[in-house]
């Protein structure tokens, strides 16, 4: 028997190739069966070329998705997508949500985006071994983590009963991985509800999907400020009365009787409750001021950079309206994370941990935004704080000279001539290197390396060999110190006449040598 569960998902990982060579392996007598979401076009093929008469299951297509799901979705503009899910978290406040995106990226990036803004968050890919993977499931099913972000493949076959939410950040590409991703919630006879953001690039994908479903879907208005504080509101409300019927709560009725003697029952509760919900919705920054439902499409062009403004402090503050800029002394050389940032301040210096904005952090400091009509009790609230056992030394100004790191460095625009554009190579010369076009070489040529043309020297043809006069030779002088006196020449005896010559003949050598005396034979060295 041959089973291939999610066979599609094996081909978008590249393995249709390993799955042709066990195809082709397997006995000529076998039972082959294919489970999958979605059936391809080679997937398909596959089956035709090594399946006999197979015999192929389908879904109904009046009805795809379960009646007791929610199905509701907001149309966005690109730019104000983070935003929008951020509003939509805290007006629902789910328990348990998968939030669904295409890439492995985009899942890590918007994690540490909310995890940013204290969202407790795990993220699951295909990228995390194992004992990763095992790990945040076990932390998902036992609600300890209210969102996790993942991407299709790393989805597939999670069954887990309390998932109340599915949030498609990203649209998925056909209708049938979108049934399989609201799937996950609506288990076990329980009601379920499912979110998807659209942006306007994505409006004829989402109407496919819908056509292809059949199901209802009910489109919202994104809800304001004044809407998810009174929510929150009903919602504490109901946990109160919860509250009251349990046991346990003598202690607390002596603390309320003590402060009676001061305040009334009334104020009591009124602070109280302040504590707990936080800011009011006229004390609250709308962070979506402004915006609209139907917004015209900005096709990812990048919009002005944010500037830095100072408030009356002559603090630098961040982007956002009534916030001011932090800078402590730890970075990502010390292993800081985001939410050691908003736990630190959100315990230390008791203020909510989603009031808190932008946490940039970099090698040697870290910058947060925080209240503005906060950010001195911050200051002194944390000033003896460590994080990863390293004092965070909060600061209203940016580091000057730091040990790591340095001050922030400023936002310098991109320089003319690295801008790209579809203009031929010499239109697009950079300044600097300015082309004429029928220009001759040296006309172009830079000012600083300016040529001037010199005159040539004509050419003067040298005579011929026969033209050439003789030039007289120069005597040559003898240097003085080359002179040598000129040595005695010994004087050569004379050759002896014909008359004394010796005999020819050995007869005539032997009787001449008789007539003259003997003389000793040794050599005598002439001095």
């Amino acid at each position: 028997v041959i089973t291939l569960d999610e066979a599609d998902e094996m081909l978008d990982m590249g393995f249709v190739e390993d799955i042709e060579s066990i195809l082709k392996e397997i006995p000529e007598t076998r039972q082959m069966a294919l489970f999958s979401a979605t059936i391809p076009a080679q997937i398909a093929n596959l089956a035709k070329r090594y399946m006999r008469t197979p015999q192929r299951i389908t879904v109904k297509t009046e009805q795809t998705t379960v009646p007791q799901i929610r199905q509701t979705f907001y149309e966005v503009g690109r730019r104000d997508k983070f935003e929008v899910l951020v509003r939509v978290l805290d007006y629902e406040r789910p328990t348990s949500t998968i939030i669904f995106c295409r890439t492995k990226l985009e899942v890590d990036t918007l994690g540490q985006r909310l995890t940013a803004r204290a969202y407790s968050a795990e993220t699951l890919h295909g990228d995390l071994n194992q004992s990763q993977r095992d790990r945040v499931m076990a932390l998902f099913r036992g609600e300890k983590v209210e969102l996790l972000i993942a991407t299709d493949v790393a989805a597939r076959g999670l069954d887990i009963d309390h998932v109340s939410h599915v949030i498609n950040y990203d649209i998925p590409l056909d209708p049938e991985s979108y049934v399989h991703r609201i799937g996950r919630t609506g288990r076990a006879g329980r009601t379920g509800c499912a979110i998807t953001l659209v942006t306007t690039r994505e409006r004829r994908l989402w109407q496919m999907i819908q056509k292809s479903t059949g199901a209802t879907f009910q489109r919202m208005q994104m809800p304001t400020i004044a809407d998810v504080i009174e929510r929150r509101q009903e919602q504490f409300k109901d946990n109160i009365r919860e509250t009251l019927g349990q046991e346990g709560l003598e202690r607390y009725v002596i603390m309320v009787e003590e402060l009676a003697d001061e305040y009334s029952p009334a104020e009591i509760a009124a602070a109280a409750f302040k504590m707990l919900l936080g800011p009011t919705a006229e004390e609250t920054e709308d962070k979506l001021a402004g915006y609209e439902d139907v917004q015209e499409p900005d096709y990812g062009r990048p919009g002005p950079a944010p500037r830095l403004r100072r408030d009356h402090d002559g603090h630098i503050s961040g982007n956002e309206q009534g916030m001011t800029r932090l800078y402590l002394r730890v970075g990502r050389d010390d292993g800081v994370r985001p939410g050691d940032i908003v736990g630190a301040i959100a315990n230390e210096a008791g203020i909510p941990g989603r009031s808190i904005g932008a946490i940039e952090i970099h090698d040697g400091f870290t910058s947060v935004d925080v209240p503005s009509d906060e950010a001195n009790r911050v200051v002194r609230a944390i000033k003896e704080t460590r994080i990863r056992n390293q004092r965070i030394v909060p600061s209203l100004t940016p580091p000057l000279d730091t040990e790591r790191g340095g001050a922030p460095r400023r936002e310098r625009p991109e320089a003319p001539w690295r801008e790209r554009t579809d203009a031929p190579r010499r239109e697009r010369a950079e300044p600097w290197k300015e082309r004429t076009e029928a220009a001759p070489r040296r006309e172009r040529a830079e000012p600083w390396k300016e040529r001037v043309e010199a005159p040539r020297r004509e050419r003067v043809e040298a005579p011929r060999q026969e033209e050439r006069a003789e030039a007289p030779r120069k005597e040559k002088v003898e240097a003085p110190w080359r002179e040598k006196p000129a040595a005695p020449r010994k004087e050569r005896a004379k050759p002896a006449a014909k008359d004394d010559a010796k005999p020819a003949s050995r007869a005539g050598r032997k009787a001449a040598s008789k007539d003259e005396p003997k003389t000793s034979r040794k050599r005598v060295k002439a001095k």
